[in-house]
C-alpha cells in the first residue's frame, strides 16, 4: 500500500502521482509511517522540556571579543598568491662601431699620350671597262603553217592554219577569191589557236566570175622575244691601297698615391638597462594589501 507524502491519501501500488493533490508519490509503508510519527513525537517532547539559558552581564565582553577575533581571522588570515612585474636595473655590454682614419697607398691609372706610325687601307677609284649583257626584246609573229584544204571554181575555199609555236593567239584571216578582173572578194574571220593546234577558215561565196582562191592575213598574233647582247661600259671601281700615317695614341700607366681612408672598428661599452621581471607575493584575499601572516610558500 502507498500513501501520499503530502495529503496521506491511499493510492494504488502502480500509481506514481496522487489522485487527490497530484504530488509525486514515494514508496511509504504503514510501518515507515509509524516510525516517522514516533520520531517526530520524541523531538517535540525534547524541545518542550528544554529550558532557555539566560546570559550573565560578564558574558557580553567575551562575546564581543570572540566576534572581533572571528572577523579579524576572516580578514587577515586568508591570503592568495598574485603575480606582479617590476623593472630591474642591470648593466650590459654593448658593441658600437666608430670610423677610424688611416693612411693607405692606392694605385691609379693615367693615360699617357704617345705618337706612332700605323698603316691603313684606303680605297682609290679606278676607271675600268666592264663587259655586260644587255637584254633586247622585240615583238615577233607566232610561228605557224598553212595549207589549202579546198578551192573550187564556184569560189568555195577552206584554208587550215596550224600553230607550231609555244604560245597561242587570235588569228584574223580574210579568206575569199579573186575575180577575173583581179578584185579580191572575201570575209574576215578570227579564231584563237592554241599551241600545237589547228583551225580551218572557210568561205562559201556565189561569185559572178572566179579566177583563183586567195586569203589575206589581217592580224597574226605576236609574242615578245628577248635576247642578250654583249656590250661594254666604263665603270668606276675601287681598289685598296696600303698607306701609313702618324697617329697619337694613349697607353695606361699605373701610379701610386697616398690617400686617407676610414675603416670601421667595433668597440664595447657598458650601458645601464632595465628588464621586466615577474614576481609573486601573498596578499589579503579581500582588500589586496600585503599579507601580514603568510601561509603559502612562494616559488
Amino acid at each position: 500500500m502507498k500513501y501520499c507524502n503530502k495529503c496521506g491519501s491511499k493510492t494504488r501500488g502502480t500509481e506514481k502521482f496522487c489522485r487527490k493533490c497530484g504530488v509525486k508519490i514515494e514508496i511509504r509503508t504503514i510501518e515507515h509511517e509509524k516510525k516517522e510519527h514516533k520520531r517526530e513525537t520524541k523531538h517535540k517532547e525534547v524541545v518542550e522540556h528544554r529550558k532557555p539559558h539566560r546570559l550573565e552581564p560578564w558574558h557580553y565582553p567575551w562575546i564581543v571579543i570572540g566576534i572581533l577575533l572571528i572577523i579579524s581571522a576572516i580578514i587577515l588570515l586568508p591570503t592568495k598568491v598574485v603575480s606582479y612585474q617590476v623593472e630591474v636595473p642591470y648593466i650590459n655590454t654593448e658593441q658600437y662601431t666608430v670610423e677610424v682614419p688611416y693612411e693607405d697607398v692606392e694605385e691609379y691609372i693615367v693615360q699617357v699620350p704617345y705618337e706612332t706610325e700605323e698603316t691603313y687601307i684606303e680605297s682609290v677609284p679606278v676607271q675600268e671597262q666592264e663587259e655586260y649583257l644587255d637584254k633586247v626584246c622585240s615583238n615577233q609573229n607566232i610561228k605557224y603553217t598553212m595549207e589549202w584544204v579546198k578551192c573550187t571554181l564556184s569560189g568555195e575555199s577552206s584554208i587550215k592554219f596550224t600553230n607550231i609555236d609555244s604560245e597561242g593567239g587570235t588569228f584574223v584571216i580574210n579568206i575569199g577569191y579573186i575575180t577575173n578582173s583581179g578584185q579580191f572578194v572575201g570575209n574576215p574571220a578570227s579564231k584563237y589557236i592554241s599551241p600545237a593546234s589547228s583551225a580551218t577558215f572557210t568561205y562559201s561565196p556565189t561569185p559572178s566570175s572566179f579566177y583563183s582562191c586567195d586569203y589575206k592575213s589581217q592580224s597574226i598574233p605576236t609574242k615578245q622575244v628577248c635576247d642578250y647582247e654583249k656590250k661594254y661600259r666604263i665603270v668606276t671601281n675601287y681598289k685598296d691601297v696600303i698607306k701609313t700615317r702618324t697617329v697619337t695614341k694613349y697607353r695606361d700607366e699605373t701610379r701610386y698615391r697616398k690617400v686617407t681612408k676610414t675603416r670601421d672598428e667595433t668597440r664595447e661599452k657598458e650601458v645601464r638597462k632595465t628588464r621586466t621581471e615577474t614576481k609573486q607575493k601573498e596578499v589579503n584575499w579581500i582588500f589586496g594589501f600585503d599579507a601580514i601572516i603568510k601561509f603559502k610558500s612562494l616559488e
